[in-house]
């Protein structure tokens, strides 16, 4: 029996053409957060010594004052060509797959397309499509470099002091304890959204694309009605206590 793939394995499938812009982006940005990390290093060094009472003259602190705006025009540097990468790869991406749904979009029999909402085709084909470019082009590379900084802090910490470094960690299972409990019903509710928000899509393009023929036989009232009742139903959904 074949494995069911996640839907971000399919995903991967179609970016995997553009695997080594997503590697060039996962490394700049990775560069970004060592080099955001430069200004805590200096002014911990500039500290150290004055609480030390060290004799340092005005090119010790000069130095390290220079490092520290290194540092943090580096990072910016760096992940602003990160998220460029990231975003032309994405797009690229988007542009292939939208292009395979309209190809496969003219071998459909046209009973099949008729029988379906307008609205159902703006949604996969423009709406899901885009949907993908929040994972790619930003949790991708984000989260990989934003991993990497604790990491490097909790090592140094390692360091510095074994015990502070395991005291650190108790704040994992109580973020994770009050994220469970936020989460229950997630599942739920994402259904219900992607269901609602499908629902109002299909009625806006229903109504948009036929304005001409609901003018003409006087069918605005019951045609808006419609319209109204599915964008009503997704706000009341969004905005319920």
């Amino acid at each position: 029996m074949e494995k069911k793939r996640s839907p971000f394995a399919m995903i991967m499938q179609y970016a995997g053409a553009h695997k080594s812009k997503y590697v060039c982006s996962v490394i700049l940005a990775v560069i970004s957060v060592v080099c955001g990390m430069v200004p805590y290093f200096a002014v911990a060094k500039m500290v150290t010594a004055m609480i030390g009472h060290e004799e340092k003259d005005m090119s010790f602190f000069a130095v390290w004052c220079i490092a520290a705006a290194a540092g943090y025009i580096a990072k910016g540097i760096f992940n602003g060509i990160s998220t460029s990468v990231s975003h032309t790869a994405t797009y690229l991406t988007m542009k292939e797959i939208r292009q395979k749904l309209i190809a496969k979009l003219t071998r459909m029999p046209m009973g099949t397309i008729l029988e379906s909402p307008s609205g159902y085709y703006k949604d996969v084909i423009v709406d899901r499509v885009e949907g993908i470019e929040v994972p790619l082009a930003h949790l991708l590379p984000e989260m990989t470099a934003n991993v990497l900084a604790p990491v490097l802090m909790l090592i140094y910490l390692f360091t510095l002091d074994w015990r502070l470094a395991l005291l650190s960690l108790i704040t994992i299972p109580v973020g994770m304890a009050v994220m469970s409990t936020t989460m229950k019903s997630y599942g739920e509710n994402y259904g219900k959204s992607v269901e609602i928000g499908g629902k109002m899509t299909n009625a806006i393009v229903e109504y948009m694309g036929g304005i001409e023929v609901i003018k003409a036989f006087s069918q605005s009232k019951n045609s808006y009605e419609k319209y109204e009742s599915a964008v009503n139903e997704n706000a009341a959904f969004f905005t319920a206590g």
